[in-house]
């Protein structure tokens, strides 16, 4: 077996060196009804990203209601996530960024 998860889950640990990779969009699709999880996100774009040699392929979510598209240049940024519940902990997410 290739992936194991706990390979993968080392293998992330280092996410936080990913900000501020830039890298060049595959495949994107623009979402305007998501899952329940992902409502006050909404609408939202989701891309499939070459990074080239340093990260290969990734899949990660764009900020805000920018459409990205096969071909646009972007960059990987933190941001906050929003929540419906005032006391929960505030939530942060790796998301792309045109460039």
């Amino acid at each position: 077996m290739k992936n194991l998860p706990a390979k993968y889950w080392r293998r992330n640990q280092q996410w936080s060196s990913w900000i501020g990779q830039e890298g060049t969009v595959v495949t994107a699709t623009y979402v305007r009804i998501p899952a329940e999880e992902y409502k006050l996100q909404a609408p939202y774009s989701f891309a499939l990203v070459d990074f080239g040699s340093s990260l290969g392929k990734k899949e990660l979510m764009g900020c805000g209601h920018e459409r990205l598209k096969s071909g646009d240049k972007v960059k990987i940024v933190w941001r906050r996530v929003p929540h419906d519940d005032q006391k929960s902990v505030i939530d942060y997410r790796l998301k792309l960024k045109k460039i």
